[in-house]
């Protein structure tokens, strides 16, 4: 009775039907059972729909059926990281690495694992393994990318970026826009112009709108970094003419203004961003030092006030609690002191 069933379900795995295939090969096992690829591909089928308890049950007994398959181990090792025991998903991943040192898979998942633990280093360490043992792929050097960056080592991260690129341009793409972005996050103007270089040199000349808008709009955050910023600034404010919602953008380019000593510029910028969006308590606090910075310390401390009830940073408070006082003082200096 299994034969004419279990089969139904291949064409829904093709179909990424996973509803209709878990289906069927449920009612495989409720008529007759079935062997570690029924229990396997059924567990498959719980483990893309969510159902992680239930994958992780159906992935144990395709491993019943067949303890020496390592891929059944490796989805028990997929739902508990998504369960959230990343120790459990790391002991699997050393056992497979016992078996078989150099299935780039296994480091793979180790690393998977390390970083679900919050070990970047060790994480780190797992995907260097992983690119010795096999074909680095564009996705290993991203992730490779992100780590180095992470530990400030800028050099290694545009290193990874720009090999990413090399190895495969498309699917690069996202991650290295996003590791421009992070490295501009850090004020590696140079290290992130390095990156667009390749990517400008290497990437597909059939680049989405998004795409291509996003990689202009890059290029005019490094200008804005340079030391003669003027035609930058031009170009950044003719940008926002045409995406006056693009936070990102107004909030760079206020900052820039505030570093330049032009705050009177800088202000509007931070409002028309908190207007766009109110639940953003990082442009409020932006807006808060601008504001103390020009001794308005009453404004500062009322746009702390509503950061505070944006974030959870208890750094805040305390803040909060100097610009009262910085607030009282000021209120208490004569005419002629708070002229002065």
């Amino acid at each position: 009775m299994i034969q004419p069933i279990e089969p139904i379900a291949h064409p829904f795995l093709e179909q990424q039907d996973f509803v209709l295939a878990t289906q069927s090969y449920e009612r495989v096992l409720s008529l007759n059972g079935g062997d570690e690829f029924v229990h396997g591909r059924l567990a498959y089928c719980l483990l893309n729909r969510g159902e992680y308890v239930s994958a992780e049950t159906a992935f144990r007994n395709a491993s019943v059926a067949n303890p020496s398959n390592p891929r059944w181990k490796t989805g028990l090792a997929h739902c508990f990281l998504n369960l959230g025991r990343s120790e459990a998903a790391l002991a699997i991943s050393e056992e497979l690495l016992r078996q078989e040192p150099d299935t780039q898979s296994h480091w793979l998942l180790k690393a998977n694992a390390h970083l679900a633990a919050d070990e970047s280093r060790k994480a780190l360490a797992a995907l260097e393994a992983a690119r010795r043992v096999g074909r680095p792929t564009a996705e290993i050097q991203i992730s490779i990318g992100d780590l180095y960056l992470n530990e400030g080592l800028i050099l290694s991260a545009v290193e990874n970026y720009q090999a990413a690129l090399r190895e495969n341009p498309n699917a690069a793409e996202v991650g290295t826009l996003r590791g421009i972005e992070a490295l501009l996050a850090r004020n590696q103007s140079a290290a992130a112009q390095a990156v667009l270089d390749s990517y400008n040199e290497l990437s597909s000349t059939q680049a989405t709108e998004a795409i291509l808008e996003r990689r202009e709009k890059l290029r005019l955050w490094i200008n804005l970094s340079a030391d003669d910023a003027a035609n930058a600034v031009a170009d950044m404010e003719s940008y926002l003419t045409n995406h006056p919602l693009d936070i990102d953008s107004l909030v760079r380019l206020a900052d820039h203004f505030q570093a330049s000593d032009h705050s009177v510029k800088a202000e509007p910028l931070y409002l028309q961003a908190h207007r766009i969006d109110a639940t953003n308590a990082a442009i409020l606090i932006k807006l808060a030092q601008l504001q103390a910075q020009q001794r308005h310390f009453e404004e500062a401390l009322s746009t702390v006030q509503k950061a505070i009830q944006l974030s959870n940073d208890p750094n805040l408070e305390s803040y909060a609690q100097q610009l009262a006082l910085l607030a009282k003082q000021e209120a208490n200096k004569s005419p002629s002191q708070s002229a002065r």
